[in-house]
């Protein structure tokens, strides 16, 4: 949610999470009535970024390994993931170098 907010440009405007564990009607309104400031988990936000980004760099490491393995075998290229993973995009943020900034 915190990403939503920061691309929308809607920083320090009062925003509340709802959090919805089942899809009936009661369920979903009594999640409603119970909405906190969004600012009490942000620490929810970091965490999930840093799991997204250690996951990233992890798989980056993987590839790099087994392409210096594969090497070793006789394979000369670089090994690349799956054509199912053609379209691949990071869902992390542009850094600032991305962003030209």
């Amino acid at each position: 949610m915190d990403e939503v907010i920061e691309y929308a440009g809607a920083q320090g405007k009062p925003t509340q999470r709802l959090l919805i564990n089942d899809n009936n009607t009661e369920a979903i309104q009594k999640a409603v009535a119970a909405m906190e400031d969004n600012a009490k988990y942000r620490g929810l936000s970091l965490s999930a970024l840093a799991r997204t980004v250690c996951d990233q760099r992890y798989g980056y490491n993987l590839t790099r390994a087994y392409t210096l393995l594969a090497r070793k075998k006789g394979y000369d290229s670089v090994l690349r993931r799956p054509r199912s993973n053609a379209n691949f995009r990071s869902h992390c943020a542009p850094g600032p170098r991305e962003r030209g900034a």
